[in-house]
């Protein structure tokens, strides 16, 4: 049996620039910048899997994915940032 690979996105003492947030033990949060505005992004490892909670600042609408600790910080935001996006245009759509 191997031993797991830690993977990039997950450092050995996690930063926690957003705590005043709310509990965010063992997790990592920081934001970017998408189309429509800042987005944050919340990492909680779940055993092998990492959920990923994008959160649009402006309005407080948030998804959440889950994908493989394995996979890089980038693919992981790529996919919640695009789940988002469509989240944001069908709650346009619906008003």
């Amino acid at each position: 049996m191997q031993p797991l690979v830690q993977p990039e996105w997950m450092p050995s003492q996690l930063v926690l620039p957003f705590a005043r947030m709310g509990n965010v033990r063992n997790q990592e949060q920081h934001a970017m910048t998408g189309q429509s505005g800042e987005v944050y992004f919340e990492f909680v490892p779940i055993g092998r899997q990492v959920k990923v909670i994008a959160i649009d600042a402006a309005s407080g609408v948030e998804v959440s994915i889950i994908g493989p600790s394995a996979a890089s910080q980038r693919d992981l935001e790529s996919v919640a940032l695009r789940k988002l996006q469509k989240r944001m245009a069908d709650l346009a759509g619906e008003g």
